[in-house]
């Protein structure tokens, strides 16, 4: 439709609609602060009527004991006279005088420490109930900022928004007005125009007239040639700033000297100390004096996981999109697996330590436990329900991608639903994965170490796809204000107070505890069930719906979350690599890792559930007042990215870091809810006679 008004009449009839939303939002203001003092005069009559009731309690208590204290001192009165009134009193006045006055002493002491413990158990939930009541009256004014933050970035928005695509409308009549008119006066002179150099400059000017229209009049709008160009030189000036670095570095290795090499590190060991640890445990390998117990082979795959993962994490483009040291360490352990570098019988008590001997579990157990458990707890009340929706509409949709577009390319119903969806919809390798290959094998579809080779190259294709999809949607969605959030995934904010607890030791000693502990009663659940029903759900399911249960009951002790953090993150961090390591050695064989890439179907079916993952949030994030652009990030790329350390990169490569406790619940509960369904999928292809 054709605009018939000027530039200043419609930046006019802009200024009007930007003042008549801020008068609407003065009137929303007010009526919001209306009900939030409408909900702090409660909590404030709530606040005094628990201390009242405090106040009440003390002072019983106080009573009771004066009362009790007074009783006492009387019984001890009579029992004194009537020692006094005996007759053999006379010869023990002094000892009967002193035994009372002991008693006496000792009721006052007694009397007043229950006075001093009363006053300061009052003096601790009085505390405690002044806290609750200070932060819920923070809690409230943090709302109110946050709604008159939220309508005025809105308006402000609405405003540069309006005026962006006025300016680049009339822009653009006048760049096409100019282009046409100076392309025909070109066409004219390039026509009439005999000499061949002045010809050749004049089709010159002709190609520059997008760039030159747009700088001589600086113009807004920018023409397709002018865009393609910006981002051409965007890309090589960044090409070529990481070219020169990675060259000056190179060049500055001529400089170094042997002190230098004495400082450099991996993985917190000077390198000298690393070469001298890497030749002894290769002397003990290939002298067989190796130890078959666990410190022999935590050596071998301490040695490999440090050169390994330190490399790959500093390789470029495979540190972005592949997986930086986790998934090289895995290539560099299942290559030494498979072309046999190590003796068979090192290989096989490596194994007997890492896969049989428990590690693997433990790892896989701390991870599940520990990163459910220290989920904010408001986050998980407030806008769990909400987020579990774009979860789910985003997983609905991909499964039944993943099921109609495998049927279409003929692909088995238990390859697409067993060995791709499950894989590339669980939580990344120590979450999804691993425990997805013990129930492989527990079920007795596939053994553990083929299952798993497979899986990780589906999660691994699928965490590149994401990544992808996460830049190309910021950069296409960012700049809208009814789309983007700018970081923000409620459009009404949650506010998670940031309460740092250092942990002390025994605090994480505990939080191990408690993990072994969960893990040990899901396993009695586990067989109980199993023998009762005939079905087997899988520990690691019920770890995520024990912890869950933990988490929202609030029963455990902060400092405790927080040694279960710290725990968390001390094996996520430390412990990956050694793991894939011990996986890749142990547990994969590269010929099945490969077959992925060997039909082309596969690839495609990864692409379409991840793109399906993005569509569901993108259809219901506005029906739920979530932004569209945040929710299709969280929900939809996260859960085809590979684990938390996938995530991380998701939400790098989107600018969108303040998300990270929305990833941890598509990670964390989203890929537990995968495990807990996986059991019964595995349970019913496996009784129809099924096997990979």
């Amino acid at each position: 439709m054709e605009r018939s008004l000027s530039r200043e009449t419609e930046l006019t009839q802009l200024a009007q609609k930007v003042a008549s939303k801020q008068a609407s939002n003065a009137l929303r203001i007010t009526s919001y602060q209306t009900k939030l003092a409408n909900q702090k005069e409660q909590t404030t009559k709530k606040y005094h009527l628990e201390k009242e009731k405090l106040e009440l309690w003390v002072a019983k208590k106080k009573t009771a004991d004066q009362k009790w204290y007074l009783t006492k001192g009387e019984l001890y009165n009579k029992q004194w006279k009537v020692k006094l009134a005996h007759p053999c009193a006379n010869y023990q006045k002094q000892k009967i005088n002193n035994n009372f006055e002991h008693k006496k002493s000792m009721l006052l002491q007694a009397h007043q420490k229950n006075q001093t413990e009363f006053q300061k158990r009052f003096a601790i939930k009085l505390q405690e109930l002044e806290k609750w009541y200070q932060e819920k009256m923070e809690d409230y004014d943090w709302d109110l900022n946050n709604f008159q933050d939220t309508l005025q970035k809105n308006v402000d928005k609405f405003e540069t928004t309006g005026r962006q695509k006025i300016n680049c409308h009339f822009d653009k009549k006048i760049y096409h007005q100019q282009l046409t008119s100076q392309t025909e006066e070109l066409n004219n002179m390039i026509q009439i125009t005999t000499d061949e150099l002045v010809k050749k400059d004049l089709v010159h000017q002709k190609h520059q007239l997008p760039f030159t229209i747009v700088a001589e009049n600086n113009l807004s709008y920018q023409p397709w040639q002018v865009n393609l160009y910006e981002k051409q030189q965007h890309l090589k000036n960044n090409l070529k700033t990481t070219f020169n670095n990675y060259y000056q570095n190179l060049h500055n290795l001529k400089y170094l000297t042997w002190k230098d090499f004495i400082k450099f590190k991996l993985f917190g060991i000077p390198f000298y100390l690393y070469i001298l640890m890497l030749a002894a445990t290769l002397v003990a390998i290939y002298t067989k004096t190796l130890p078959a117990e666990a410190m022999g082979a935590m050596a071998v795959l301490f040695v490999i996981a440090i050169i390994g993962g330190e490399f790959f994490n500093r390789l470029p483009i495979w540190k972005t999109f592949v997986g930086g040291g986790t998934m090289g360490v895995f290539f560099l352990g299942a290559f030494l697996g498979t072309f046999n570098a190590f003796p068979p019988e090192i290989v096989s008590a490596v194994k007997a330590w890492f896969s049989k001997g428990g590690f693997l579990n433990l790892y896989i157990n701390v991870l599940i436990v520990g990163s459910i458990l220290t989920i904010p707890r408001q986050l998980i009340l407030r806008s769990f329900g909400g987020f579990m929706v774009l979860l789910i509409s985003g997983t609905g949709l991909a499964v039944l991608f993943g099921w109609g577009f495998g049927n279409l390319m003929g692909l088995p119903n238990h390859q697409t639903v067993l060995q791709i969806m499950l894989p590339l919809l669980s939580d990344g390798n120590g979450g999804g994965v691993q425990p997805l290959s013990a129930m492989s094998q527990s079920y007795g579809y596939m053994p553990q170490g083929d299952y798993m080779s497979f899986a990780l190259a589906v999660s691994s294709v699928s965490n590149i796809f994401v990544i992808i999809i996460a830049a190309i949607l910021t950069a296409s969605l960012s700049k809208s204000p009814t789309l983007s959030g700018n970081g923000k995934l409620v459009k009404k904010e949650v506010h998670i107070r940031d309460e740092k607890i250092e942990p002390s030791h025994r605090s994480i000693a505990a939080g191990l505890a408690l993990c072994v502990v969960i893990y040990v009663f899901c396993k009695f659940i586990e067989v109980e069930i199993k023998k009762s029903t005939g079905v087997e759900i899988n520990a690691f399911a019920w770890a995520v719906v024990i912890s869950l249960l933990i988490n929202l009951l609030n029963i455990l002790p902060k400092e405790l979350k927080a040694g279960c953090n710290v725990l968390n993150k001390f094996f996520s961090k430390q412990f990956t690599w050694f793991l894939m390591a011990g996986v890749g050695l142990c547990m994969t064989d590269l010929n099945k890792f490969a077959s992925l890439f060997t039909h082309w179907e596969y690839i495609i079916l990864i692409l379409l559930m991840d793109v399906a993952l993005i569509l569901g949030p993108m259809l219901v994030a506005n029906l739920i007042k979530f932004y569209t652009l945040e929710s299709m990030i969280a929900a939809g790329c996260c859960m085809g990215a590979q684990g938390g350390a996938g995530s991380l990169a998701v939400l790098g490569a989107a600018k969108r870091m303040d998300l990270l406790p929305y990833s941890q619940i598509t990670c964390r509960i989203g890929g537990g809810i995968v495990l807990i369904v996986a059991a019964p999928i595995f349970l019913v292809f496996t009784q129809a006679g099924i096997t990979g």
